[in-house]
């Protein structure tokens, strides 16, 4: 990766987290970046990329800069093959604030990862948590910053929700089941739209 963009050089001895979605506030990422700060703070250097675009891409930037993230904060655009990402990475996380599809908690699961997630619908779909991975409530920036250093502090723990979570995924999730239950999410957010534009 650093032979495409050297900013993305990673030092071996500093752990990397990664979101991989869109770049949008609905997706929990300004709660993401303040708990980075008090990570940050606590003096262990993780780094955290956040990968894809989006519309609220310029103000994370920002954001990040001006909670004095710049040395541990990358955006880094979208990848050709978001595999490259989850492969250099340590943790996942995906703090959308949204329920929606899951494939940010599939693609983490499929690859080992150990996850950090909103406590939402979505996510407790796809994994147990405490067994597949560290859930957080919703905008709890302390929460969500506890949970990942858990994870960093217990390397046996962070290993052994990667693998529960690899293992369901290979179990449960063949690709004509994935898109039966895509179908179904969308039918229900669907639904949903449809009862508020009429209540």
């Amino acid at each position: 990766l650093a032979s495409v963009d050297p900013a993305l050089a990673l030092d071996p001895m500093q752990p990397l987290v990664v979101y991989v979605g869109r770049l949008r506030l609905g997706k929990g990422l300004d709660t993401l970046l303040t708990a980075w700060r008090r990570i940050a703070e606590s003096g262990r250097r993780v780094m955290l990329w956040l990968v894809g675009e989006g519309p609220d891409a310029g103000y994370l930037r920002e954001r990040a800069i001006e909670l004095g993230l710049a040395s541990c904060v990358r955006l880094t655009g979208a990848f050709d093959d978001v595999e490259d990402a989850l492969r250099a990475a340590d943790i996942a996380v995906c703090p959308a604030l949204e329920d929606g599809i899951g494939l940010g908690i599939l693609e983490a699961a499929s690859f080992g990862l150990p996850l950090v997630a909103a406590d939402t619908t979505t996510a407790r779909d796809f994994v147990t948590a405490d067994e597949e991975a560290l859930l957080f409530e919703k905008h709890d920036d302390a929460a969500l910053a506890q949970v990942i250093v858990r994870l960093l502090d217990d390397v046996h723990l962070a290993h052994q929700m990667g693998s529960a979570a690899q293992e369901r995924v290979q179990r449960t999730r063949s690709l004509s089941t994935m898109v039966d239950e895509y179908e179904s999410i969308l039918g229900s957010i669907a639904r949903r739209a449809a009862r508020e534009v009429t209540s």
